[in-house]
Parts: C-alpha cells; sequence; structure tokens
C-alpha cells in the first residue's frame, strides 16, 4: 500500500496506486479564469483524455492508496509554453494552471518533497518512463 502524500514522475510513482485514465472534463473554477487571464491563454481545452501520448501527468498525491489530485503537461504547440494543470480527483477541478517551458526538465526540482516508492528487488531503480508504458498498456486492456 501506498504511503499517503506527494509522488513525482521523476522520483516515482508507487506501482500499487491506480493512477487516473480515460476521459476527464474540467470544471474550471473562478480563480481558473483569473490565472487564464493573467497568463494570457484565450481558452482552455473543456477535457483531457488520459491516455498519456496528448499530455503527461508528472505529479499524483494520494491518500488511502488514492489518487485524489495530479499534475499534467499539455503541450500547446511548436514555439508555445507547455500548460501545466493540478486537477483534483475524482471531478476534474481545475485547481490551478500555468504555463511552463517545453523544454523545462525541472534540473532544480526539489525531489525531498516527495515520496520515494520502495523498488522491490535487488537494486533496481524506478524507471519512470517504463512505468507510463505500463500504465498505458493496462488502461488500454480494460
Amino acid at each position: 500500500m501506498a504511503r499517503n502524500g506527494d509522488y513525482h514522475v521523476k522520483v516515482g510513482f508507487p506501482s500499487d496506486v491506480k493512477l487516473p485514465r480515460g476521459h476527464i472534463t474540467f470544471l474550471p473554477q473562478s480563480h481558473t479564469q483569473a490565472r487564464q487571464d493573467e497568463l494570457g491563454i484565450l481558452s482552455l481545452p473543456s477535457g483531457v483524455n488520459l491516455n498519456w501520448s496528448c499530455c503527461k501527468m508528472f505529479e499524483i498525491s494520494v491518500e488511502d492508496n488514492e489518487v485524489w489530485k495530479f499534475g499534467i503537461r499539455i503541450p500547446r504547440g511548436k514555439g508555445k509554453k507547455d500548460l501545466c494543470l493540478i486537477v483534483s480527483w475524482p471531478g476534474g477541478r481545475i485547481i490551478t494552471l500555468w504555463l511552463n517551458s517545453s523544454d523545462d526538465d525541472h534540473k532544480t526540482l526539489n525531489t525531498k518533497r516527495y515520496i520515494n516508492p520502495k523498488v522491490k528487488g535487488k537494486g533496481k531503480r524506478f524507471n519512470p518512463e517504463k512505468f507510463m508504458k505500463q500504465a498505458m498498456r493496462k488502461s488500454t486492456r480494460r
């Protein structure tokens, strides 16, 4: 069972937590519109398919082995900054949003803020890309 707290893809997601998948319809809040105006974003997507090809999940918050909040990054096209959203789950309420450079790979990420899930096996390191591919395969089988 995963410990309650925050996980980042660069540190590792717990393997026993079911990640949000399928289509999610966003529920913007008044804060969302204010942030859109502040950032000059004319429109937000009404939703997104969490199939890992159109967006990347970079952060999850877990309580009682369930994801209750997640962060996704949505590319907006060449020469534009990516749209980053923190979304409550289930429900799809947008908690906050910001723009981030598409080539930002978070070299300054404070990994101490996140839980490092235990990985079974001797000397194995968590591979986030492999985990995301496995999660995608599992979600398409259902």
